[in-house]
């Protein structure tokens, strides 16, 4: 047998390629094999890609000179194990890479869940390098696992957005306007803020064309306007934009239009990005929302613990909506992975479709 990996040129995501190697006839004193038996895929993986220099995603699974293997949250089992703490048929989940196998070297394990100890990954963020026992007792929502690893990780931002903007009082105005409205993240925080008393604010949905009926079917947004609608929004809307494409012209017409009305701005995701680069500010120096640093503050205020409570109590309440909504489609096979990568490089994804994917 051996482990496949996907992977994708970093300055050209329409450049990709397959690589095999045989796997691993022995693994190190306290390392684990895993079998990556499923993981999500959606547009916010692209927005990892994009964002795999100045974030540092492409370190958390390095490969050849030129080339990402782009994370993705999935599950796994443990198919070898020289670490008692982790035996063999232990099922992880966690962030991996689109490929078969992975070797790790658990650390800080607790019955719930350890770290990997991997060198390239402990300049990131620890919310990167956590992964979930599911044999735990204390693991809830076992039954949940493709609406876990399709909305949880998106989710987990929209959460912390929200907290963010409730913590600020929604810098004092009475409109957020989400762009990118139809992506999951999107949808989350829009879902949290209309279903949140604290927050008495309208919603305003910017999204494709073809997207906007089904943004308007949902109930989280007031209004929806389609881009090409942006010059039509009223030109004294007190608003907060939280943009989700990454695209600075959405930006520059945003501010074109609304100007000082945009009591605050802020770059959440990369989902309309064509190519990947550099994160650029627009005209209007909006800045990029980086999540862990959010994360981190909470973690500190609630404890791990409470922080995990908090995001699952919130979750399972919206993945109902979800669950009416989304068709969950099981995609296995090297041919089949990379056609549903082009149709997201192609931005031909419909909201309502949700990929659950293995390469082998």
């Amino acid at each position: 047998m051996n482990v496949v990996h996907y992977l994708v040129k970093k300055d050209d995501f329409s450049v990709r390629r397959w690589s095999e190697s045989p796997l691993p006839e022995e693994i190190a004193e306290g390392e684990i094999l895993l079998r990556i038996d499923k993981f999500a895929f959606t547009a916010n993986n692209l927005s990892y890609a994009t964002a795999g220099e100045g974030i540092g995603y492409w370190r958390l699974f390095p490969t050849e000179e030129g080339w990402g293997r782009i994370p993705v949250w999935g599950f796994a089992d443990v198919v070898a194990s020289r670490c008692d703490e982790v035996p063999v048929g232990e099922r992880v989940y966690g962030f991996f890479p689109m490929s078969s196998h992975l070797v790790m070297k658990p650390s800080a394990i607790k019955s719930e869940r350890f770290m990997d100890l991997a060198e390239s990954r402990q300049s990131l963020p620890p919310l990167y390098n956590v992964y979930e026992r599911l044999s735990s007792e204390t693991c809830e929502y076992k039954e949940l696992e493709d609406e876990q690893m399709l909305f949880f990780p998106l989710f987990a931002t929209s959460f912390i957005v929200h907290d963010f903007l409730l913590d600020n009082e929604n810098f004092g105005a009475d409109n957020v306007i989400i762009s990118s409205a139809s992506s999951k993240t999107a949808l989350g925080t829009a879902g949290l803020i209309q279903k949140d008393p604290r927050l008495d604010v309208r919603v305003i949905a910017l999204t494709s064309l073809k997207n906007k009926k089904f943004c308007e079917s949902l109930g989280y947004y007031d209004e929806v306007f389609a881009y090409d609608e942006i010059e039509s929004l009223p030109e004294n809307l007190d608003s907060v934009f939280l943009d989700y494409t990454g695209d600075p012209k959405i930006m520059d017409r945003i501010a074109a239009r609304l100007g000082e009305h945009v009591k605050h701005g802020t770059v959440v995701g990369f989902t309309h990005s064509a190519a990947p680069g550099a994160i650029k500010r627009n005209s209007a120096g909006y800045e990029l929302f980086f999540a862990p640093v959010r994360f981190a503050k909470r973690f500190q205020d609630w404890g791990a613990e409470g922080l995990r409570t908090r995001i699952y109590e919130a979750w399972f309440s919206l993945v109902q909506d979800a669950k009416a909504w989304g068709d969950v489609r099981r995609v296995r096979g090297k041919s089949e992975v990379d056609a549903v990568f082009e149709d997201a490089l192609r931005g031909n994804f419909k909201p309502t479709t949700l990929y659950s994917l293995s390469v082998a």
